[in-house]
């Protein structure tokens, strides 16, 4: 009996404690940028949704052809293990691509990117080291094409550190950047970049054929709110 008494306390008492609360980041109503690179009429859109925000992306070629873009995103969770989601999204209009030199990541580099036998990162590379609610994300980005302005040699992304000193903002760094370029680019088109406090949420995949031509940053605001974490089952 004592036992069942000692039992039906602790029940009750853990029901009156509160789960942990932790920092998440949302995000507002998506708008659409001009495309850096050359523009088509055929657009494929990646944008995740649920408050995904982009920070790197690797495209490969197949024969000199870019045709293989990943997007790298993380979204802040509230799960009850307290981790954020990390995970990409891919567009390809070829087979297997052959070149893989094509890493652009905000505050990170090729070499600093671990990657699970699903092509998926781990870690927490969107969180900044010794400021563990303050995070990173891309803002804007530029496109370098080829010699004949039909094909994307390089991307450079621009970025931003989001609940820095805890002001709940995306702020532009200009230590934040990261490219890639390959032999033949030769020409870099002009940059595009989100409004003052906006992120990338998403991009606008300009194509013809296989080749992979222009970039559009998909923007909107964020929102940093505390919110409570979700109780195991």
């Amino acid at each position: 009996m004592r036992f069942l008494l000692s039992a039906t306390l602790v029940l009750l008492l853990s029901a009156f404690v509160p789960a942990p609360r932790v920092l998440v980041v949302g995000t507002g109503t998506p708008h659409t940028l001009s495309v850096s690179g050359l523009a088509s009429n055929t657009v494929t859109t990646r944008m995740p949704g649920n408050d995904a925000i982009l920070w790197g992306l690797h495209l490969d070629e197949k024969g000199d052809v870019p045709c293989d873009l990943e997007l790298f995103w993380w979204r802040q969770n509230t799960r009850s293990d307290l981790t954020q989601g990390l995970f990409k999204t891919r567009f390809r209009t070829c087979g297997d691509a052959t070149s893989s030199n094509g890493w652009a990541a905000i505050g990170y580099t090729e070499s600093m990117i671990w990657l699970d036998s699903n092509g998926v990162p781990t870690g927490d590379p969107h969180e900044v080291d010794g400021a563990p609610n303050t995070f990173l994300a891309a803002h804007g980005l530029r496109a370098c094409l080829n010699r004949r302005g039909d094909r994307i040699k390089g991307v450079r992304l621009f970025g931003s550190t989001v609940n820095q000193d805890g002001e709940g903002e995306a702020r532009r760094d200009p230590a934040l950047q990261s490219e890639f370029e390959r032999t033949n680019c030769n020409e870099w088109k002009p940059m595009r970049r989100c409004p003052v406090g906006e992120v990338m949420v998403g991009v606008d995949i300009h194509t013809t054929g296989d080749e992979i031509h222009g970039l559009a940053p998909k923007c909107a605001s964020v929102e940093v709110r505390e919110a409570m974490v979700a109780r195991p089952n």
